[in-house]
């Protein structure tokens, strides 16, 4: 079975970023959504991205970072 999530990582003054939320989300938009919540309610925090893990038979099989103000454009994939 083939499932992805979604999410997004900020990071503070070079620091190694983090994701956070609670739990990873169902959608893109979902995600894009609650960064933009993130961003509006922690002015300190200038810069996230949005991630996808994708998983086959729960285990994760690709991932891409997208950045948060290009959304149909993928940064990197690794």
């Amino acid at each position: 079975m083939e499932t992805s999530e979604f999410g997004f990582t900020v990071s503070v003054d070079g620091c190694f970023p983090y994701n956070p939320l609670d739990h990873n989300l169902e959608s893109f938009a979902a995600a894009h959504t609650a960064a933009g919540n993130f961003l509006a309610s922690n002015p300190n925090h200038k810069c996230v991205e949005l991630f996808r893990l994708d998983y086959v038979n729960g285990r994760l099989v690709d991932d891409a970072v997208y950045d948060y103000d290009a959304l149909d454009q993928v940064v990197t994939s690794a």
